[in-house]
């Protein structure tokens, strides 16, 4: 146990004096020549460069004839990396995820996809995995065989198998006809799962997303999307939920009628019921010929609520993205896309905010020319370190640059306040098992609720610590713990555990104070587990979570 009023006075210390706020548009980046189709695809990625902002992905898969990815910072757009692809029509971009750190350094790597490459095959389709450090790649994985797909989806930045490293989901639509997803380790490029598609032309594998740990057993779980399944009607559509643990099937829902398209897009959502379960956003853009948004409860896959585009023809839903809680009213809020909204020209585009609690819309932004088709890809991106996420969206069809050079425009919603929000940072030190531990939480620090606090990847059945203090970062190797790294200061709070037959711990229910000084307060936490054959200190200690309690 621990003492709440060390506790209290610990965050008293940390506690900050200002609030924040922010204007509308923040800036535009656009392609830099015709037919790049820049904007197909966007994708947070996190703070690669280490300036204290969160950077982004984004797809250009006509650019060079390849295609390329180009890694953008948080602080204005400025081109930190660009990715190219190796061949002609390899469609290199047309899908970029943020990887999460594969390679175990403390800094978030990258994937991108490349679904017509032809080296196992015509089209049959890779995605390549790059370093956040170094921009270097990690590695290559091929499709299969021909006319796979493989890399028309990608996601990644969360841990199926327990393992401390970031695993990745990886959609091959055409694979067996039927459509195939895989679920791939970041360590080591190994299939940890593949599930299959139903039927012929399902094309399952076309979305993926790791929808987050839906069953409570600790392990991220997986959304795959197969919009031209037929169990509602023709190509009504479908998406599957899997566990990450065991590989098995948890549910499935289906599209209502015929060319619903249902799945053409999954992600996570956020908890957008305060269950305490992460919970999914699916879009299924042809519904009623406008297009509609569903939110499926992440624990059932129940709808929980469905939203539905204006006009014929807006494909509403054809991207949608989580967001985090920008009202403050403790629900997970969302972006979705129309691209062929005709609001300013016919196939302008549209991009809507909506709050998670109530469905209301929050904001709307309208492309700016006919055939720009803003909104093709979304993202929530907190670029300006503010606290909320700021909204990125891809306008692949803008003709700024030259005639579909594409664009990609970063805007913010103008809250004030200090929302609460979690941090990682940091690295991990290998334990005995070669796995990394890693920390992770549910729920969020906002005042007078509480959050659990948890561990994976550590040695299996060992006593666990996690401290609480100020944010630090000190080599332990001196100490004999080589590679480990104190991330939280020393002297402050710690709260007693031990991990079970998976490495896996928690401490559940910790209250965060509702106390208004303390909004703003930031708190680094660390496990440290013992594991005596792990280096000569006979511990290792996992990556750092820094709380920012708030509304």
């Amino acid at each position: 146990m621990f003492s709440m009023r060390s506790y209290l006075a610990l965050l008293a210390v940390l506690a900050p004096s200002s609030l924040l706020s922010a204007q509308s548009l923040l800036f535009h980046v656009d392609g830099y020549s015709a037919s790049d189709d820049f904007g197909t695809s966007v994708a947070p990625v996190g703070d690669v460069n280490g300036d204290g902002r969160l950077d982004f992905l984004v797809g250009a898969p006509r650019e060079f004839g390849a295609g390329t990815a180009r890694l953008l910072s948080g602080i204005g757009g400025a081109e930190l990396q660009r990715f190219t692809g190796s061949n002609i029509d390899d469609r290199f971009g047309h899908a970029v995820a943020g990887a999460g750190d594969v390679d175990g350094d403390g800094v978030p790597d990258i994937v991108v996809g490349a679904p017509d490459a032809d080296s196992g095959g015509t089209e049959s389709g890779l995605i390549r995995v790059f370093s956040g450090r170094s921009y270097a790649e990690i590695r290559t994985i091929d499709g299969q065989t021909p006319n796979d797909f493989f890399g028309r989806a990608v996601d990644g930045g969360h841990d199926a198998n327990g393992d401390g490293f970031d695993d990745l989901l990886v959609g091959a639509p055409g694979e067996f006809g039927t459509g195939t997803a895989y679920a791939i380790s970041g360590r080591d490029g190994a299939t940890i799962w593949r599930w299959n598609g139903d039927a012929i032309g399902d094309e399952f594998g076309g979305s993926v997303a790791f929808a987050g740990d839906v069953d409570g057993d600790g392990y991220a779980d997986a959304a795959i999307g197969a919009h031209l399944n037929d169990s509602g009607g023709t190509d009504s559509g479908r998406v599957r939920v899997f566990s990450g643990r065991t590989g098995s099937e948890l549910y499935t829902v289906d599209g209502s009628t015929f060319d619903d398209r249902f799945g053409f897009c999954v992600r996570a959502a956020g908890d957008v019921d305060r269950d305490g379960i992460p919970d999914l956003i699916v879009g299924a853009p042809i519904e009623f010929g406008v297009g509609t948004v569903y939110l499926l409860a992440g624990r059932t896959g129940a709808v929980l609520r469905r939203l539905t585009g204006d006009d014929l023809g807006d494909r509403f839903g054809h991207a949608v993205s989580a967001l985090g809680d920008l009202d403050l009213d403790g629900y997970a809020d969302y972006v979705v896309g129309a691209p062929e909204d005709d609001n300013n020209g016919a196939q302008s585009g549209s991009v809507r905010v909506f709050s998670g609690r109530l469905g209301l819309e929050l904001r709307t932004w309208n492309g700016a020319a006919a055939d720009d088709q803003f909104g093709f890809d979304v993202a929530g991106v907190d670029v300006d370190d503010d606290g909320f996420a700021d909204i990125v969206a891809g306008v692949p069809f803008s003709d700024v640059g030259g005639p579909e050079s594409g664009r990609v425009s970063v805007y913010d919603l103008g809250r004030t306040g200090v929302p609460a929000r979690v941090e990682f940072f940091g690295n991990a030190c290998a334990g005995s098992n070669g796995h990394l531990p890693r920390i992770d939480h549910r729920g969020r620090p906002v005042l007078g609720r509480s959050m659990d606090l948890l561990l994976r990847g550590a040695r299996a059945s060992s006593p666990a610590l996690l401290s609480l203090g100020m944010r630090q970062d000190f080599p332990l190797d001196g100490l004999g713990f080589t590679g480990c790294r104190s991330l939280a200061l020393i002297g402050g709070t710690f709260l007693s555990s031990a991990t079970n037959a998976n490495g896996m711990a928690a401490l559940n229910g910790i209250p965060v104070p509702a106390a208004p000084y303390l909004v703003g307060a930031a708190v680094a936490c660390q496990w440290v587990v013992i594991d005596l054959g792990a280096n000569a200190g006979g511990a290792t200690a996992s990556n750092g979570l820094e709380l920012v309690l708030g509304s």
